[in-house]
């Protein structure tokens, strides 16, 4: 029932937002709210819109709330919703760089072949979700960052280790001693996308779902950041991870 209302919002809303787009011809206003989710405070991109006394918000400030991807198909005029923050396969080709490696270094190129990002870093891993994993150097000293598609590190190399972003969400590891770790999850503009951290372990999210582990035992979350399965389980294969 959640999902069925959480999807039916989305579809109204992206209708909103197209009517939005002949807002000259209506009664609009800019409006100011606070907004909350799950518990925690939301400050959009885009002002928020007041049109003839409804309230819209913009659908790419929805996307980064929810995890999903709009487009927008400007021929039929219609907003194309794909659950999720995808992998690669749902990014064009020409939103994606590609590491390559010349004298011991990692750099980027585009499509056509061409170097966006020249080669500086250790490590460079294939886009997701839009971003590249990099490493700013090998030994202790080499921290984790993301770089975007135009060579912008929008996400400073300041981790000790990092996995690749899945689904919207990247784990990052924020000790600097390796006989010590401490795993939070951060969204694609590098906030930390929830309070929880774990001691040990914080995987890759999988079809909505991640497995992490805490105090020596597993367990699993949502996509919310709540517990599916609790930190009771003494070995990784107890957990099943739901299919989608």
């Amino acid at each position: 029932m959640k999902k069925k209302t959480f999807f039916t919002m989305v579809l109204i809303l992206a209708l909103c937002i197209i009517s939005s787009c002949y807002a000259d011809v209506l009664n609009a206003d800019k409006v100011l709210f606070k907004i909350f989710y799950e518990g925690s405070d939301f400050l959009p991109e885009n002002t928020i819109a007041l049109i003839n006394g409804k309230t819209y918000m913009a659908l790419s400030d929805l996307s980064n709330l929810f995890g999903f991807k709009a487009e927008w198909n400007a021929e039929d005029k219609s907003i194309n919703i794909k659950k999720f923050y995808a992998d690669d396969g749902e990014y064009s080709e020409e939103e994606m760089l590609y590491p390559f490696e010349e004298n011991g270094l990692w750099g980027y190129k585009d499509k056509s072949g061409e170097t966006i990002v020249y080669p500086q870093y250790c490590n460079a891993e294939d886009f997701s979700n839009g971003l590249g994993l990099v490493r700013s150097s090998s030994g202790q000293d080499g921290n984790f960052g993301f770089i975007n598609n135009k060579g912008e590190e929008v996400i400073p190399c300041i981790y000790p280790y990092a996995e690749s972003f899945k689904e919207g969400f990247a784990a990052v590891n924020l000790s600097n001693r390796t006989d010590i770790f401490v795993w939070k999850y951060i969204d694609r503009k590098g906030n930390y996308a929830s309070e929880l951290s774990f001691d040990e372990r914080a995987e890759n999210f999988e079809n909505g779902y991640a497995v992490v582990k805490d105090n020596g035992k597993w367990g699993l979350i949502d996509r919310n950041f709540n517990f599916v399965e609790p930190c009771i389980y003494d070995t990784r294969d107890q957990i099943i991870i739901p299919k989608s």
